[in-house]
């Protein structure tokens, strides 16, 4: 361990000795027998540790003169972690290789490590690299974060960035702000023994910022990420921290991912509206005998905003009603305060929703922005802004727009004999799935558990390695939440049909519009049914009798004992079969896809049956029938 500690430490001073020659406004110090990196650009010092995980140490913005970092030792902005690793994280005390390089006009400062515990949330050989950008003219700080597989095996991982932060060196006086779908969340951490206030998490962020402003001295640090990376805010309030958890990404062998972090640290805010990289702004309403005036405070830390224009609309919650303002006219606005008013006479005082949509240009880049925030009125009290505690009403998130690769070349290969893989959630078990594929001559070769916690609907294990997903012949989703398969599970499973494997779905209190499959954007094209949306879980309206309705089930397949009690009101999709009924209703519907093939069974296991009946899955030809279903999607129905 301090052979490879003292081989880290040559290579670093190797590269720092290269990189000096060239980077400006960045130093190398020696204090207390540590090495240390200082940055200044004029608008902003740092200082980072690269032995000491890559932390910064010291962040002050000129117009304060102040640290802002959190004064305890072990405490620090920029700490690298995962999610499933808690705190402190491997990284967190592990010396970083750096170098310095001069881009442009940046200086940047390159910092890396690998993971080497090799748990089950973080496998050893992930290759990080921070890069922590200052430029001219510009209080704001860039940090680049690569992640790399270095491994010859795919692996799944969320990062977890964490910064622990007094702004103005005030613990007490910091406050929080995080956009949610339900109106802007406010935050703050007690003091003296007293309980803090607010949620630390907001799992339902609709853009990518959060903030931390010093209500007393006006100061604050807003940081921007990327909202297609953002799974959910958070806020250590006890140790004053903002942190956010990124979406699990997998990584196929020599793969990366990468995603950007904007530190802006601005002043003469009361209140924060909203953020963003062009500038930070808070929104003011205030109604004065039916004169509603409308204040934009705003300023631009990272560089000048010219020919702004300002768009005002408002709407009443309760009468939908909507008021169009004067539009606002700038020519500038700089890093200083900027306010500007528009107002008119309008015949509400409360309950008013403002849209707002700022465009002008930052050098020679055009943009705009939109945001919104909300005015309490005369029946509010406190904040000028919706908060958590009061809320009047609510916005569907943005969808994200995300990008997966699938690796070249990869081909459809299932196992021999065939395995299968199954998601199963609750009462998954009583479809007797294993029972019904070794009658047919295959194997459930695995079983992904749901599971619903404090932090939603999971599955505990996914093959997020094309390769391993294209062994199995066919995937089962038995009665899954759609919050369980995000994104990526999506894409992968989409790759998976279009190749040649089988897909089916089962019906069930968390599946097809109970459960929110309709919500699935990437998989409606899969689905050979039309689902009608959340309230399609009906009881069966006669006898729930079964019959066959193709070439794939014969009459004695389910027997006249087998009754459907509830089932999903569905209708096939284009191009799909009715491979069997339910008394009149689609029991189970096949389709294809690619060179793949879907089905969904649209019966459940919920419900008790009629006397002298038995519910279909507990007759004794249940497996066999449920067998031939599996076989053909398995392309194992050939004679």
């Amino acid at each position: 361990m301090l052979l490879s500690r003292i081989h880290s430490l040559a290579v670093a001073c190797a590269l720092v000795a290269v990189g000096l020659l060239r980077a400006e406004g960045v130093r190398e110090v020696k204090e207390g027998g540590q090495t240390y990196l200082d940055l200044d650009n004029g608008l902003v010092a740092l200082r980072i540790a690269p032995e000491r995980g890559a932390r910064i140490v010291r962040f002050t913005p000129k117009f304060s003169g102040k640290n802002w970092v959190h004064p305890e030792p072990t405490f620090g902005m920029a700490l690298d972690h995962f999610a499933g690793q808690g705190h402190p994280g491997e990284l967190d005390k592990v010396t970083y290789q750096y170098k310095l390089l001069q881009e442009r006009a940046a200086t940047v400062v390159e910092l890396r490590a690998r993971t080497a515990q090799g748990t089950r949330a973080v496998p050893a050989g992930i290759d990080l690299c921070k890069r922590i950008v200052l430029t001219p003219a510009s209080a704001g700080v860039t940090l680049t974060y690569t992640l790399t597989n270095t491994t010859s095996n795919a692996f799944r991982v969320a990062f977890m960035p964490k910064f622990d932060l007094y702004v103005s060196g005030d613990r007490a006086e910091n406050y929080y702000y995080r956009p949610s779908a339900k109106g802007l969340d406010i935050a703050w951490p007690g003091g003296d023994g007293q309980p803090d206030h607010g949620d630390v998490f907001v799992k339902n962020p609709i853009c990518g910022w959060t903030a931390a402003l010093n209500r007393k001295t006006r100061e604050g640090l807003a940081f921007i990420m990327n909202y297609n990376d953002l799974q959910w805010l958070y806020n250590c309030l006890p140790c004053n921290t903002v942190e956010w958890l990124c979406d699990p990404v997998s990584l196929q062998p020599a793969a990366s991912w990468r995603t950007e972090v904007n530190l802006v640290p601005f002043q003469g805010l009361t209140n924060i509206t909203f953020a963003s990289r062009n500038f930070v702004a808070d929104t003011e309403i205030a109604a004065t005998d039916g004169r509603i005036t409308v204040r934009h405070h705003l300023c631009a830390p990272q560089g000048e905003l010219r020919d702004v224009r300002i768009q005002t609309r408002l709407k009443q919650i309760a009468t939908l009603k909507e008021y169009v303002f004067p539009d606002i006219a700038l020519k500038l606005i700089g890093a200083d305060l900027t306010t500007a008013t528009t107002e008119q006479t309008i015949p509400e005082d409360s309950g008013l929703t403002a849209a707002i949509t700022v465009s002008g240009n930052r050098g020679e880049q055009a943009f705009t922005e939109e945001y919104d925030c909300y005015h309490r009125g005369v029946k509010g009290g406190g904040f000028d802004l919706l908060t958590s505690a009061e809320r009047g009403y609510t916005r569907t998130p943005p969808r994200k727009m995300k990008q997966f690769s699938a690796p070249a070349g990869l081909t459809f290969h299932p196992a021999d004999p065939p395995e299968l893989f199954e998601m199963r959630g609750l009462y998954g078990h009583l479809y007797r799935t294993q029972e019904a594929a070794e009658k047919s001559g295959m194997k459930i070769g695995a079983i992904a558990y749901a599971r619903c916690s404090w932090d939603g609907h999971s599955l505990d294990s996914f093959p997020f390695d094309f390769k391993e997903a294209f062994k199995f012949s066919a995937i089962i989703v038995n009665n899954i939440d759609s919050t369980a398969l995000d994104d990526e599970m999506q894409h992968i499973l989409k790759h998976y049909v279009k190749a040649g494997g089988g897909l089916l779905f089962l019906g069930g209190y968390y599946s097809f519009g109970v459960g929110g499959w309709d919500a699935l954007a990437n998989m409606k094209e899969l689905f050979p049914v039309r689902i009608q949306g959340p309230f399609d879980l009906k009881p069966t309206p006669a006898t729930g009798l079964i019959h066959g309705a193709g070439p794939l089930f014969r009459k004695e397949d389910f027997p006249p004992s087998a009754q459907v009690r509830w089932f999903h009101a569905v209708e096939p999709g284009p191009g799909a079969e009715v491979a069997a009924k339910m008394d009149q209703m689609p029991f189970i519907v096949t389709g294809h896809y690619g060179k793949g093939r879907v089905a969904a069974l649209c019966g459940t296991v919920l419900g008790m049956p009629d006397q002298g009946r038995q519910l279909f899955f507990q007759t004794p030809e249940w497996p066999a029938a449920f067998g031939k279903l599996l076989r053909w999607l398995a392309r194992s129905d050939a004679p």
